[in-house]
């Protein structure tokens, strides 16, 4: 049985679907606090209690480079917390399982 959760890009190989998908405006909200709000939300817990970002990424590098470029052509992506974050430079942050 197909895992619905599954999706196949043009190479064919399966990739997982976000569980978490959220687009912010950098000049509003920083990144690092962006990928807090979002793996917050995703899991269900209060912002204070995700684990700190610091043992994942650099956090001023991960603003710096974020906010480096207009914004299509950046992309990071970490392991944090069971999850694989993935941070864009046009505002993105999706979330999916490790």
């Amino acid at each position: 049985m197909e895992d619905p959760h599954r999706s196949a890009p043009d190479d064919g190989e399966p990739t997982e679907s976000p569980i978490a998908h959220r687009t912010y405006d950098w000049s509003v909200t920083d990144p690092v606090t962006a990928v807090v709000e979002s793996l917050s939300s995703a899991t269900g817990v209060a912002p204070g209690g995700v684990d700190p970002l610091q043992h994942a990424v650099d956090c001023d590098a991960l603003d710096r480079l974020v906010r480096s470029g207009d914004g299509t052509h950046v992309a990071v992506s970490f392991t944090h917390g069971g999850h694989v974050v993935s941070v864009t430079g046009g505002g993105g942050v999706s979330l999916r399982p490790v």
